[in-house]
């Protein structure tokens, strides 16, 4: 779980370029607004959740390591070989 706050932040910007490149790949089109506004807005979207997603990636880094200071040594082996009953 602590992992995903960082591994979001990667597909977002993955997502954020794929829509960019769509522009000059794809014949893209829209009645209601140019293509390349409604791209430039989804990429400003997703780097606005980029930096949060980042941040509870750091947020959660925090929790398991206040976890595991409090727990046992044997109940962290178990965690660690993924026993999460």
């Amino acid at each position: 779980m602590k992992g995903i706050g960082y591994l979001l932040p990667q597909a977002w910007a993955q997502i954020a370029r794929g829509l960019e490149e769509s522009l000059s790949v794809l014949d893209v089109y829209a009645e209601r607004r140019d293509p390349a506004e409604s791209v430039t807005e989804a990429v400003l979207i997703l780097n606005q959740a980029l930096r949060l997603a980042t941040e509870v990636g750091g947020l959660l880094e925090g929790a398991h390591q206040a976890d595991r200071a409090d727990q046992p040594e044997a109940v962290l082996r178990s965690l660690d070989e993924g026993d999460w009953r």
